[in-house]
């Protein structure tokens, strides 16, 4: 078997590739892979973490259908029972570490929804792992035997 030569035009008619220009010196400590499209992706982020707080609230309060983004979940009846298991839903949809205060601070499904995607950005603190044992050195109790 030998070789043949390929027309590469040909090749690519119609795919919209293109020539690129690549370094020649592998260390000159420049990044030439695309950068990711972050505009639509974080929207889309944006509106996944709002119907995830507005199902979750639902669910929670036993309101679907009938509470508006804008609505203040508090006086629909979101004690702090309900609170907490709105924070459990929600942590454990969005593997956020999510605290009383940002619920009870942010009575509406837009708001809390606005935390929780800034709490997504990075730097933020996401949920620590459980710990399997509390000590007095970690501000914990320990069992007196």
């Amino acid at each position: 078997m030998a070789g043949g030569s390929v027309d590469w035009a040909e090749a690519f008619t119609a795919t919209g590739a293109r020539r690129a220009d690549l370094p020649t010196y592998p260390f000159t400590r420049q990044c030439w892979w695309p950068a990711p499209a972050t505009t639509d992706t974080a929207i889309e982020q944006a509106a996944d973490i709002t119907t995830a707080v507005c199902t979750a609230v639902a669910d929670v309060l036993g309101a679907h259908g009938t509470v508006g983004l804008g609505d203040d979940i508090v006086a629909r009846g979101l004690n702090s029972l309900a609170a907490a298991e709105l924070r459990g839903r929600l942590q454990a949809v969005t593997d956020l570490r999510i605290s009383m205060t940002d619920i009870l601070d942010n009575p509406t499904i837009r708001s809390l929804a606005k935390v929780l995607d800034e709490h997504r950005r990075p730097g933020s603190p996401r949920r620590p792992p459980i710990p399997s044992t509390l000590s007095a050195s970690t501000g914990g109790c320990r069992p007196r035997w």
